[in-house]
């Protein structure tokens, strides 16, 4: 049994919110698709805010935690991503802008990332990279840095 050393959960609340304020103009829109007598593409509209509100709330959350094997990073409650140690060549302190909010993939980057702002960037062994967004990159360092004091270069 591994031993957890940090462990923190997010929620994106300010996506949410923005997200939130979009669908709304959209339920808006299909309230006057239905006014101007096309019932058919507002119901259809409908459900597909309902379906979009549903994976915004569902998946907006992030779990970040730090064991004795490594760093597991969990998106919604579905999808994980393990880190370990072995494969990681160093961590580097970056930010996250708006367009990476997420969980993103491109060009062998990951990114997950409830809202712009902090992030630690841990490059691995095979040229790829995982780009983690939190609010408290400073206290995941401090617990990451006596684990695997070797793999710290702060970017600049």
């Amino acid at each position: 049994m591994s031993v957890t050393w940090y462990e923190r959960k997010e929620t994106g609340w300010r996506t949410i919110f923005v997200l939130l304020a979009i669908l709304g103009v959209m339920a808006l829109a299909a309230v006057l698709l239905e006014r101007l007598g096309a019932p058919g593409e507002a119901r259809r509209m409908g459900w597909g805010l309902v379906v979009v509100l549903l994976v915004v709330v569902l998946t907006n959350r992030m779990e970040v935690r730090v064991t004795d094997r490594g760093v597991y990073v969990r998106w919604g409650w579905l999808i994980g991503k393990h880190i370990p140690f072995s494969g990681i060549e160093r961590i580097e302190i970056e930010r996250i802008p708006w367009t990476r909010v997420g969980m993103k993939f491109s060009n062998g980057v990951s990114w997950f990332s409830v809202s712009p702002g902090p992030a630690l960037r841990f490059r691995l062994k095979n040229g790829k990279a995982v780009v983690v967004g939190t609010p408290d990159p400073e206290g995941l360092l401090r617990v990451l840095q006596p684990l695997k004091p070797d793999l710290f270069k702060e970017r600049g």
